[in-house]
This record gives C-alpha cells, structure tokens and sequence, in this order.
C-alpha cells in the first residue's frame, strides 16, 4: 500500500463542500488545468506536501465535531491507492461520510475502488463559460452523484440552488478561500 498522500491543503472543519461539518483534503496534482480553476496551485504533480497516512488519519479522527470528509483538489482519481488507504483506516474508527470532486466523469471512474467509497461524487470538468453560480458545483455541466443513500434526505436541499457560501481560513499570514465562490467573488479576489 501507498503510505503517504502528496496533499495541496488541509481543513479540519468546514461547512462549504458538503452536508454538515467536514474535515476538508485536497490532494496535489492535476493534468486537466481548467480554464478558470479557483485550486489553480494544486496542479503540479510534484508541489504541495508529502504527508503520512497514518498522521492524517490521526488529524480527521481528532475533529469530534466532524460528520464526514469531502476530497477535492487537484485530481482526487490520480490518488486512488492512497485516498482508498485513508478512507478505510478512519473508517475502522468512525462512520464518516465522503464526498469526492473530480474533473473526470462517473462513467469513467464508477468501477474504481475509490468512486465505490463515496457517498456523494461531484464529476465533470469544470468549464468557466458553464459557471451558473449555483450551490456546490463549479458549473453547470457536473453531476452530483449518489452512490450511497447516506444523504439522499439532504442532497436535494444542498446543490443546484442560487448561491454559494465560501470561508476564508487563515493560513501563514495570509487568508484561503475555501468553499466554490460565486462569480462575483471569484472576480474580486482570484481574477
């Protein structure tokens, strides 16, 4: 098994990418480089940090005030060996849900072990020119999936809707922005 996980960021709680509170991973490395992409320095295959399993299994079961884990990036599916290893080791500890964005769509992706863990899996490229500005999508064209019944009473209150929520964290002097801002935002303060 892969024992580490080349990861872009970290946020132990959030309430933007999902149902609930959720401790928030996006995985470093991506090769679709979309027009408009709000995660454009989790594209290098090589940047962000090298870290254990092991220890972030540890950091997601410190978070009691969690109720699930939402993957995103860079390219979760170009992590499938190691996302597997740490979905499972803190599921051995605690019923968390998992949600997964991806750039590549459910169809090519639906028979992997890692789509197969996921409760919800948000697919499709991101394409600016599709961006309707509607709730924890990108744009217009991506599919929020069930593969799970764990939130099929919430998910219709959650996507597809007018509006969009984002956090900024503070970070080493400087604040991220977590979340999928509305165009407005992305305006003033990514373009």
């Amino acid at each position: 098994m892969n024992h580490t996980l080349r990861i872009y960021m970290v946020v132990p709680c959030s309430e933007v990418l999902g149902p609930y509170k959720r401790f928030i991973v996006w995985v470093q490395g991506c090769n679709r480089r979309c027009k408009g992409c709000i995660a454009r320095d989790s594209w290098e295959l090589d940047g962000g940090e090298l870290l254990k399993i092991d220890d972030l299994v540890q950091q997601i079961l410190h978070q009691d005030n969690i109720e699930g884990i939402t993957v995103s990036g860079g390219e979760p599916f170009l992590h499938q060996e190691a996302l597997c290893e740490l979905i499972s080791k803190v599921r051995k500890h605690k019923d968390l849900g998992v949600i997964i964005y991806t750039g590549m769509n459910y169809e090519e992706i639906k028979d992997t072990d890692l789509a197969k863990m996921a409760d919800i899996i948000i697919d499709g490229e991101y394409i600016e020119e599709l961006n309707d500005d509607k709730s924890l999508r990108g744009s217009c064209n991506q599919n929020v999936i069930c593969v799970s019944d764990r939130y099929c009473d919430v998910i219709d209150s959650l996507y597809g809707h007018n509006g969009r929520k984002v956090e900024f964290i503070p970070n080493d002097g400087r604040f991220d922005m977590i979340g999928i801002p509305s165009k407005s935002v992305t305006d003033t303060f990514i373009k």
